[in-house]
């Protein structure tokens, strides 16, 4: 191709907004966003770039019944005198507060047998606002490339402690108010009530795809659409913070992982559109550090020794169904759906030989991986989510170049397990460029 035909192509660019494949790799801490439909322009060596920016909060979780609850009470209560059960080493020249409030023999009554209900819910603020840039290059045949880099800002903030035990309020305020900030830090945390406040890339997605569109005269299926792709997860974002006992992930724990993506979408009578979209993340397994559960006892956020385990994260996975009204007035189109997405269980493999050595020569474990495979926060979590969203096409009053779409969406979810109820607001602008060679 000479350089004079590709400077044409240049010069002869067409500028058209519209909705791409948009694509949303929702953590448990946030509502899931609506994941894009599939759009019209197949054309070959199209490239499309995508914009779309979203916020929202909680200050709640959803624990394991379903029910909403304080924002770091998703897995339980935590009763802090169960922290140190098999800690491995409290030496009492470095350790002497965690010695004196944490250490077994003195912590809890010899006839506890099942995990208790724990004594302190903390509550906390959470805020997160995200911008997402999605490009897609379209090839030939249907195939194209497509680069998502997601960029997110994170805020743990104003986060405390309430009484779930109203029998010992005095010795958990004393505890609390005067000794557990130097218990953590005894064993390498920082300070309970340490916020968090950053911003950073996420895990970029890089997948190839094939989209197809065809149409129909006088039929009630005036045209289907539909993509496949596959892609690889990067693992840029940092991890949560093991030194934090309130730390979330930018992205999915420095895991890689493998993404799929499918969507069929169906316009009836010109106007009625119905969709399906459907997605899955498995993770490749990862070895680091991490915060562990010593005994079955055990519950809520916080956990003390800290040791290399592998990790096997549960698969991701989503199905979305959605309806439109295409052109109401003007440009106008309205559509809402409907979202399931479930994280499944991560189990976890000890690679320090240190970690629980005293409880298992002692006899007062048999396993160690069984104990630190009880930890709650390993456990899956699921999240239904009900989506609204207007467009307005500016292409139903002019042809010009600039004339654009915009798309607003409220991401509101309804129901969950061990996730953050945090709806979500978001825009999407695209721009397509469609290269005339």
């Amino acid at each position: 191709m000479s350089v004079r035909k590709i400077f044409r192509g240049v010069l002869t660019t067409l500028l058209l907004i519209q909705t791409v494949n948009a694509i949303d790799l929702t953590p448990f801490y946030r509502a899931s966003l609506f994941q894009g439909e599939a759009k019209r322009d197949v054309s070959n060596w199209t490239s499309h770039i995508d914009v779309r920016y979203a916020e929202g909060d909680a200050d709640q979780s959803w624990n394991t019944q379903e029910v909403k609850t304080y924002l770091f009470d998703a897995y339980g209560p935590c009763d802090i005198r169960k922290l140190g059960i098999h800690l491995e080493t409290i030496d009492p020249i470095t350790m002497p507060k965690t010695k004196q409030y944490l250490e077994e023999n003195g912590s809890y009554p010899a006839n506890i047998t099942t995990k208790p209900v724990g004594d302190l819910s903390f509550t906390g603020t959470f805020r997160t606002e995200e911008i997402d840039l999605t490009w897609q290059q379209n090839i030939m045949y249907g195939l194209y490339l497509q680069v998502h880099l997601p960029f997110r800002e994170i805020k743990l903030n104003n986060i405390n402690y309430i009484h779930t035990d109203t029998t010992r309020i005095e010795w958990y305020d004393t505890i609390m108010t005067d000794h557990f900030d130097d218990i953590l830090a005894e064993n390498g945390l920082a300070p309970y009530q340490t916020p968090q406040h950053s911003t950073q890339l996420s895990d970029p997605l890089v997948s190839l795809g094939w989209h197809g569109h065809c149409t129909f005269e006088k039929s009630m299926i005036t045209a289907l659409r539909g993509y496949v792709q596959a892609g690889i997860l990067i693992p840029t974002g940092s991890r949560a913070d093991e030194n934090r006992i309130f730390s979330l992930p930018f992205g999915f724990n420095k895991h890689w992982g493998f993404h799929a993506r499918g969507n069929a979408h169906a316009t009836l009578w010109k106007k009625l559109v119905l969709g399906l979209n459907a997605g899955a993340t498995v993770f490749l397994t990862q070895a680091y550090d991490l915060r562990l559960t010593t005994s079955t006892l055990q519950n809520g956020w916080i956990s003390l020794e800290k040791g290399r385990v592998s990790v096997d994260q549960g698969t991701e996975w989503d199905v979305t169904v959605y309806a439109k009204a295409e052109r109401l007035v003007g440009g106008f189109s309205a559509g809402g759906g409907y979202s399931y997405t479930q994280q499944e269980k991560s189990t976890v493999t000890l690679k320090d030989d240190s970690v629980l050595a005293t409880a298992l020569s002692n006899g007062k474990i048999q396993n160690k991986n069984e104990v630190i495979n009880t930890n709650d926060r390993l456990s899956q979590w699921y999240q239904h989510v009900a989506h609204v969203y207007a467009q307005y096409d500016f292409k139903a009053h002019t042809n010009s170049m600039l004339a654009p779409k915009f798309e607003v969406a409220y991401h509101y979810p309804f129901l969950g397990k061990h996730a953050w109820p945090a709806d979500m607001w978001s825009g999407t602008a695209s721009l397509a460029l469609n290269w005339v060679f």
